[in-house]
């Protein structure tokens, strides 16, 4: 899952936009037992 937008909950901070992705991973190949997130302010 990707996700793009606004950052609108810290408007003291000079990054406007954030993107962020959301990656299922599984150690025995079928049930998701892991996420990797990568959020990128900018």
């Amino acid at each position: 899952m990707f996700a793009r937008g606004s950052v609108f909950w810290r408007p003291e901070r000079d990054f406007l936009r954030f993107g962020a992705g959301y990656f299922p991973l599984s150690t025995d190949g079928g049930t998701v037992d892991i996420i990797l997130a990568e959020v990128r302010f900018s």
